[in-house]
């Protein structure tokens, strides 16, 4: 994404991006509604996002117990 400038009517505007990513595992268990289970996948993508955003720009970071701890 850094390398590939956006065109504007201004001109480029270069954009970099950091992601946090969890998803739903097998092994997981399954401990309430499914509203709730959304509700924790979301934190844990948002807590890897804020840990992807610490390390700098242009990460992504997988949610993992040792990754966030």
């Amino acid at each position: 994404v850094e390398h590939t400038p956006i065109q504007t009517q201004d001109g480029p505007v270069q954009v970099t991006i950091s992601l946090g990513v969890h998803s739903f595992e097998p092994e997981d268990s399954y401990e309430g509604t499914i509203e709730s289970e959304i509700e924790r996948l979301i934190d844990r993508a948002d807590q890897a996002l804020l840990v992807a955003k610490n390390s700098g720009r242009n990460r992504v970071m997988i949610w993992s117990r040792q990754a966030i701890t």
